[in-house]
């Protein structure tokens, strides 16, 4: 079955299920997902461990296959093709180097096993090497190299091949800190270069939010949200995005009142806040003001008249760039978090047990039912 209705999808996703078992030991892992991925797209599976992220990459990948719906690649319906038939490769978070052969050897061995001429063979291994800066390691052994240079070596062979969707299983994640950071961007610039569809799946946030043109938020088996990395942080569509991408405050409340500018919101223990806001709240309506802790403004009490929210600073920590604080607000209303930059501009001294000022403009807090 071929669908020619929308150009530009890679991979289309219609109604995919997937299960595991039988009666009532059923466990569905994927409910009914649909999904377009675009061509040239860093397109990121982002969840907790368990969310169904790791079965759609092998649902894509031909690993498994679907209990239900279709998968289509280009149009092409693949959802029964095994994975060898599929122009779709694979980076493990292993990497599954041989590691009795060399970096050259390695990334020619599935050029090999397609059995391609060997001129063209050692013309595409050394594109490859050139493209993720390996070239005087051609020679050396993958197992008297260092992680970072071992997954270079998995991403030049999964992408010697030319496949059209690339999959990438949490392929970072065995790298330190610092050279995790640097492989994002090699990741990003490679998919740039390459014009090739990436599919990156990770549990962790920042990772995703770094490389990414969009991401799905997935959670029990079901997508959240899909959005730019810009969108699904500054407005989750619901309290599961909010919580789990990055750090997020919820203030409850009731609807005092809203029209086209925004809305009032009496906040438990604090008072009427404003909100700017498009969606109406109705009067008694349980909501949550959600605020990221870079969005609020944090003041010694002594210096700044008591604004929308006061209270005691609990912990103070100290993160390089930044400062992190603890509030307990005044009158038991709730712990919010609060992030500061560490510039000289800023450079204020509070301390724990400091009574201190917390403000937010409206525009910077959105509202979520409760």
């Amino acid at each position: 079955m071929k669908d020619e209705s929308t150009p530009g999808v890679a991979i289309r996703l219609n109604q995919v299920t997937k299960t595991y078992g039988s009666g009532n030991a059923v466990v569905t892992a994927v409910k009914s997902t649909t999904l377009d991925i675009f061509n040239n797209e860093f397109f990121t599976l982002l969840g907790p461990s368990g969310c169904g992220k790791t079965t759609l990459l092998r649902l894509i990948g031909g690993f498994e296959y679907p209990t239900a719906g279709t998968i289509l690649l280009g149009g092409e319906d693949i959802a029964s093709v095994p994975p060898f038939q599929r122009p779709i490769n694979t980076v493990f978070q292993n990497y599954a180097l041989f590691p009795h052969m060399t970096v050259a050897q390695n990334i020619g061995f599935g050029l090999r096993m397609l059995k391609r001429p060997r001129h063209e063979i050692a013309a595409r291994v050394d594109e490859m090497l050139k493209l993720v800066r390996l070239e005087n390691l051609s020679d050396r052994r993958t197992s008297q190299i260092s992680g970072g240079q071992q997954q270079r070596v998995a991403l030049a062979r999964a992408l010697a091949s030319e496949p059209k969707v690339l999959l990438l299983d949490e392929s970072l994640s065995a790298l330190d800190y610092k050279l995790r950071k640097e492989m994002q961007m090699e990741l990003k610039s490679l998919q740039a270069a390459t014009g090739i569809t990436f599919i990156f799946v990770t549990h962790d946030q920042e990772e995703a939010l770094t490389m990414s043109d969009r991401v799905a938020v997935l959670s029990s088996g079901e997508i959240m949200q899909v959005g730019t990395p810009h969108e699904v942080y500054i407005k989750p569509a619901n309290h599961f995005v909010a919580n789990f991408v990055g750090e997020t405050n919820f203030l409850q409340g009731r609807g005092l009142n809203s029209d086209d500018r925004g809305a009032v919101i009496d906040v438990r223990g604090v008072g009427a806040v404003a909100i700017a806001t498009k969606d109406r709240v109705a009067p008694g309506q349980l909501v949550n003001i959600v605020v990221r802790p870079e969005h609020l403004r944090i003041l010694p009490l002594a210096q700044e008249p008591a604004g929308q929210l006061t209270g005691s600073v609990k912990a103070v920590s100290f993160c390089g760039a930044e400062t992190q604080y603890t509030v307990e607000l005044s009158r038991g209303a709730a712990v919010v978090t609060v992030r500061r930059y560490n510039t000289p501009e800023e450079n204020l001294p509070i301390a724990i047990g400091d009574e201190v000022s917390v403000n937010f403009t409206p525009n910077s807090a959105q509202i979520l039912p409760a």
